[in-house]
């Protein structure tokens, strides 16, 4: 086998900052066009455009590569990333072969073009190119979400296979939906649906570009809250429709909505009902045709279930994650449970437990495996941990957890893709998270680093994982009274965080929600105090 050279062009070496992972990467997966020296008489690489070890290529570029003479049946040339072959229509004329990506290439990925030894190559070829980073762009979806701010103004998302973007919000007594389309940008606001009450909670979850579902806690004068949802069919939302009614009988329970999930068979929908004397139960309601199920008790377990979670998993059914207070108020424990899309639910299993509170579960799915994470807090000396532990059909995957010191509980998130999960949490002024790949978690690394005032302070983290590893965490910095907020973003790109601010205009801002869709863009949500009211904005990374 001849020796191979590689050598880093322009591109790169005018860099000075270029990181030493891309200089690895591009050292290991082969040679570009200048090595392919081969003997006199044979058919060779004579150019590669994006040229070898290229970098900062564009998302819409296409591969065109000069031969020293027209190939020969058959030939192939391959396109791939993060392990997978990228789809693509290849061209021949004379010479020049061109390959047409199928769709944008993703942001922030390494991309190896490759000819094996055939069609009169002495020996193969392989060149190797990394696409640019995003750019954040903001845009504003609403000048007015709420008269004042906290739940009922908290924007959510669901993010589509197809590049699509589903926003739901309540802006006083109305519900609001935006849609993002790819090529399209973001369409008019939606007429909000006029509620004669208070809508306290919004959740939305996607299925597909026709298939979703939004949920909410919707409050009548004299009532205590009865769970609403509304499904999506690609182009209107439908009417809201009552999932549990808070009257039964004569008797009226108090209810809070837990979460939404969306499959390709049946939209599902958790909530809690009962009352504070008495204690909550977990109930979910499952849509698998035109109408809702009846309430589907989920946990028969004495004392009182709250902040459910719900994801679909991957194989037509659901998983459920709720915390559980014991009959007697001293001890919390996590749980989960499954339930299918014909109703059927399984025994609920118990993660955790121990004195004090758990809290903060939390929960985010890739492929066919669920990833659940929860906090507890052990005690004022110990501090709390935060525990991360995934779900698939072969069981449970091991528990990690993170010591977390210090009185206060941290607030976590959860995100998940393809290439793993990643964990993220704000405690005591600053953002610390960990990512796992390759079968391993990393160790805690502080993303963003605490101020030197101790009156300021960060709030709860949003994420996203795309399935190349790039994670995106957004959250917000609380300075002390009177100080100005600023909504921030961080990205883990280039084994490194780099952070963004996004919003440090007006006296109060919020980060609320995150996701990715395939191609790597993100896109995060947040509020801020524009007069009058609370506006809703979102940033992309395109």
């Amino acid at each position: 086998m001849s020796a191979c050279l590689v050598r880093l062009g322009p591109s790169v070496l005018r860099r000075s900052l270029a990181p030493l992972w891309l200089v690895s990467w591009l050292l290991a997966v082969g040679c570009g066009a200048e090595s392919a020296d081969d003997p006199a008489g044979s058919i060779s690489v004579v150019s590669i455009t994006p040229g070898a070890n290229a970098v900062d290529v564009a998302l819409d570029t296409t591969i065109r590569l000069e031969l020293s003479a027209a190939p020969r049946e058959p030939f192939k040339v391959s396109l791939t990333a993060a392990g997978g072959e990228i789809a693509h229509a290849m061209r021949i004329e004379g010479t020049t072969v061109t390959l047409t990506p199928s769709s944008p290439l993703w942001i922030a990925t390494g991309y190896q073009v490759a000819i094996p030894e055939s069609a009169g190559l002495a020996r193969a070829f392989s060149s190797s190119f990394v696409t640019r980073e995003g750019g954040w762009m903001p845009a504003q979806l609403s000048s007015r979400a709420s008269a004042t701010p906290g739940g009922s103004a908290a924007p959510t998302l669901a993010v589509v296979e197809d590049g699509s973007v589903l926003v739901s919000w309540a802006s006083d007594n109305a519900l609001v939906n935006q849609r993002f389309s790819p090529g399209a940008g973001w369409n008019k606001l939606v007429l909000p649906v006029t509620l004669n009450g208070d809508d306290t909670f919004v959740d939305t979850a996607a299925a597909s570009a026709t298939q979703a579902v939004a949920a909410h806690r919707y409050t009548l004068l004299g009532g205590s809250g009865s769970i609403d949802a509304r499904t999506y069919n690609g182009s209107v939302w439908s009417a809201p429709v009552v999932v549990s009614d808070d009257r039964v009988g004569n008797t009226t329970f108090e209810q809070f909505l837990g979460g939404v999930a969306s499959t390709p068979q049946a939209h599902a929908v958790s909530f809690h009902r009962g009352t504070f004397a008495a204690g909550y139960d977990l109930y979910a309601s499952l849509r698998a045709g035109s109408t809702w199920s009846a309430p589907i008790l989920i946990e028969p377990l004495a004392g009182s279930a709250t902040s459910s979670r719900i994801a679909a998993d991957g194989r037509g059914g659901f998983v459920l994650l709720w915390t559980q207070r014991d009959a007697a108020g001293s001890s919390t424990a996590v749980w989960y449970s499954t339930l299918s899309a014909q109703g059927v639910v399984g025994t609920p299993q118990k993660l955790d437990d121990g004195p004090n509170d758990a809290f903060g579960v939390a929960m985010a799915r890739a492929g066919e495996r669920v990833w659940m994470a929860w906090g507890h807090r052990e005690s004022e000396s110990v501090g709390s941990r935060i525990v991360v532990r995934s779900l698939a059909a072969d069981g449970l995957g091991a528990a990690k957890s993170f010591v977390v010191p210090g009185q206060l509980s941290p607030q976590l998130a959860l995100a998940a893709s393809a290439s793993g999960a990643f964990v993220a949490w704000s405690h005591q002024g600053a953002i610390t998270g960990a990512i796992y790949a390759a079968a391993a978690w990393s160790a805690p690394q502080v993303i963003a680093a605490a101020s030197s005032d101790p009156a300021d302070n960060v709030g709860r983290p949003a994420l996203a994982l795309d399935d190349r590893g790039n994670a995106t965490a957004t959250w917000t910095r609380i300075p002390k009274l009177n100080g100005r907020r600023s909504t921030m973003a961080a990205r883990w790109h280039a084994s490194r965080w780099s952070t963004t601010t996004l919003d440090d205009q007006t006296r109060s801002t919020r980060a609320w929600s995150a996701g990715v869709d395939p191609q790597g863009r993100v896109t995060v949500l947040w509020t801020d105090d524009g007069a009058p009211g609370y506006r809703v904005w979102a940033a992309r990374l395109e």
